[in-house]
């Protein structure tokens, strides 16, 4: 009951991805800018009522600034929107959803398992090498993300680098023997 807010936010992917890769995703002849095709299906005690993204939807940029699946995430705390996915938010101001052509053909239901946090690793292991240059060990290597609490200024930088393997010195080796991060979106 009351009021509710939806809301998606758009990643690349696959489907987006800019930066260059051993596989050329992004010159793939489906690769396109991100876009979503969402419809909500409300079944009550009163009947069906039908919500579907069109172009009464409003979209803004967020505090991610890039994304890669191999170069990983630009976040921008400064630019994070307050409010997100509250009804409360007044979002007026936000430019109209621009309606994409979508991909041709006709959609097909597919059921697909969810992706899901199977688990929570502690780092086994906190070493500083520098100043200002921890290296944080964990028991595997996984699929997933990093969470960090931090505090600093506006505009102080926090670089995550990752590698599954460590330098002679201690610190991740995370070299770019592919070129990957050539020209960085």
């Amino acid at each position: 009951r009351g009021a509710h807010v939806l809301t998606a936010e758009l990643g690349r992917g696959f489907y987006g991805m800019l930066g260059r890769n051993t596989w050329n995703w992004e010159t793939a002849p489906w690769h396109d800018d991100p876009c979503v095709r969402l419809l909500l299906v409300i079944r009550g005690a009163d009947g069906e009522q039908v919500v579907v993204t069109d172009d009464t939807w409003r979209a803004v940029d967020g505090a991610t600034t890039s994304d890669d699946l191999y170069a990983g995430e630009d976040f921008d705390a400064r630019r994070r929107i307050a409010g997100v996915g509250s009804v409360d938010t007044d979002v007026s101001a936000w430019p109209l959803a621009r309606v994409a052509p979508g991909p041709a053909g006709a959609p097909e239901p597919q059921r697909q398992p969810p992706i899901v946090v199977a688990g929570h690793l502690e780092p086994e292991s906190v070493v500083q090498i520098g100043e200002g240059r921890w290296v944080v060990g964990f028991e595997r290597v996984i699929a997933g993300w990093v969470e960090v609490e931090a505090e600093g200024a506006a505009g102080d930088v926090i670089e995550l680098r990752f590698g599954e393997t460590l330098e002679p010195d201690g610190s991740p080796n995370y070299e770019d023997e592919k070129g990957y991060f050539d020209g960085r979106f």
